[in-house]
């Protein structure tokens, strides 16, 4: 499934409110300064260059813009990139405030570094069990981990 760029902007700016402030971090400049330049202004959104697999550039990152409420992954997918990531910014996660790692389904697929029961794998990095939060649409069940966490 193809959404194009930016699609998930408009999903946290709506689920987010327009008083949110919400930044980006893009690794392909001329798609980002493209899409900022059609959409992405509309949206309100601060936009920043890299990768997030960049330890030099999270680490710019967190010295410029500090502390957040929320963090969404959505970024590359591989799991050095999601781990190199989680492992970098999940301290500047205000307390309260929630990390969310989009696309998990890349956990099981060998090209982006997953697999079933591979040891680097981002779900192996955050256990307990995301195998009960990553069912397929229509199968969702709750069970005593995700029972507990609130859908909007």
């Amino acid at each position: 499934m193809k959404y194009g760029p930016g699609a998930s902007a408009h999903v946290w700016r709506s689920y987010l409110g327009s008083l949110a402030d919400i930044y980006f971090l893009e690794f392909d400049r001329k798609c980002g300064e493209n899409w900022y330049k059609s959409v992405g202004h509309k949206l309100n959104i601060t936009m920043y260059y890299g990768s997030q697999d960049d330890i030099t550039t999270l680490n710019n990152v967190k010295s410029k813009y500090g502390y957040f409420d929320v963090i969404v992954d959505d970024g590359g997918h591989t799991m050095d990139q999601q781990i190199t990531s989680l492992i970098n910014l999940i301290p500047q996660v205000k307390s309260g405030g929630i990390y969310v790692i989009e696309d998990l389904l890349t956990s099981y697929v060998p090209s982006y570094g997953g697999g079933y029961l591979v040891t680097n794998s981002r779900k192996v990095v955050s256990r307990p069990d995301p195998d009960s939060v990553e069912a397929a649409v229509g199968i969702f069940s709750p069970d005593p981990v995700t029972s507990s966490v609130p859908i909007p």
